[in-house]
């Protein structure tokens, strides 16, 4: 997975659910998307809607 490369651009939303089997396998991934302004999502309907919403912004 190229997530570190993709999340420069501004154009990712992460979607983990709190229940997935190894959440502990997240971590980074949110902590990055944290770090760079990404949103992050525990549902796929608020993955769906942040997704449309950044791609609506350009």
């Amino acid at each position: 997975m190229e997530f570190g490369l993709d999340i420069i651009q501004r154009k990712i939303v992460l979607g983990c659910p709190p229940d997935c089997p190894n959440p502990e396998r997240n971590r980074y991934l949110i902590w990055v998307a944290h770090r760079h302004g990404a949103p992050v999502c525990q549902t796929l309907p608020d993955t769906i809607a942040a997704s449309l919403s950044v791609v609506a912004s350009g």
